[in-house]
């Protein structure tokens, strides 16, 4: 899940332009689009998953089942309020910003980006069991960084060592 801005930042020139990709893409139904509406009056950007096309595209591509209609309006519907959403929002907005300079950067790259779901399935097995909420490599200047990233809210108690 991304927000406008997160989107404009990594892809186009400009927010404006990020939009009105982002309605047609929305009118295909190849993207799903919500806002929170704020008690103090408001609502929040708008955020954006991928929809039902866009998931049977990605299927067809990976040569997988696409997902059951229902079930996927049902999972998409219940974004809107999914508890860790702000914290989703802010391990993609850390990727996002390192996408974003690395577009202005020739020699700099995110070259790997894992989410908390793929980084589980890949190191949560035997002795291992690493769940950071991501997993990213960059490289700028010849030089390569791997690391995980925890993205503290503020919400978990800290262990006491």
């Amino acid at each position: 899940m991304l927000t406008t801005n997160q989107i404009a930042a990594i892809e186009f020139s400009s927010v404006r332009r990020a939009q009105d990709r982002l309605r047609q893409l929305r009118e295909l139904g190849v993207v799903f689009a919500f806002r929170d509406s704020y008690s103090t009056g408001g609502t929040s950007q708008t955020r954006y998953a991928l929809g039902y096309r866009g998931a049977r595209v990605i299927a067809a591509q990976r040569a997988e089942k696409p997902p059951v209609a229902g079930a996927y309006a049902e999972r998409l519907e219940r974004l809107g309020l999914w508890p860790k959403l702000a914290h989703q929002l802010g391990v993609n907005d850390f990727f996002c910003g390192l996408a974003a300079y690395a577009r202005t950067r020739p020699d700099a790259g995110l070259t790997q980006w894992w989410s908390e779901k793929v980084c589980t399935d890949f190191f949560w097995h035997g002795d291992i069991k690493l769940r950071p909420d991501a997993y990213g490599c960059w490289d700028e200047g010849g030089r390569r960084v791997r690391f995980f990233l925890e993205h503290d809210t503020g919400t978990e108690r800290c262990p006491k060592w």
